[in-house]
């Protein structure tokens, strides 16, 4: 579902983008190159557009923005 969802680049109210930021935390993405295997493996490459790339880089840089939890670890106690 997250290839599909992020390939297809469809504006709101088509809920494509909340629907990848979703999947993206279901699946615990932690780097653009698990989206990019994500999308390799489910979605011709033919498809895959210049328009499609700098799509799912921003739907990425979302993701890091609302979802990237920090864990500091001091004195062996993690700390979010």
């Amino acid at each position: 579902m997250l290839a599909m969802k992020i390939t297809s680049a469809r504006p709101e109210p088509a809920y494509d983008k909340s629907d990848s930021l979703y999947y993206m935390k279901a699946l615990q993405i932690e780097s653009i190159e698990q989206i990019n295997d994500i999308v390799d493996k489910y979605i011709d490459p033919i498809l895959i557009t210049l328009e499609i790339e700098y799509h799912i880089e921003d739907i990425f840089n979302e993701y890091q923005k609302t979802y990237n939890n920090v864990v500091v670890v001091i004195d062996n106690k993690e700390n979010y």
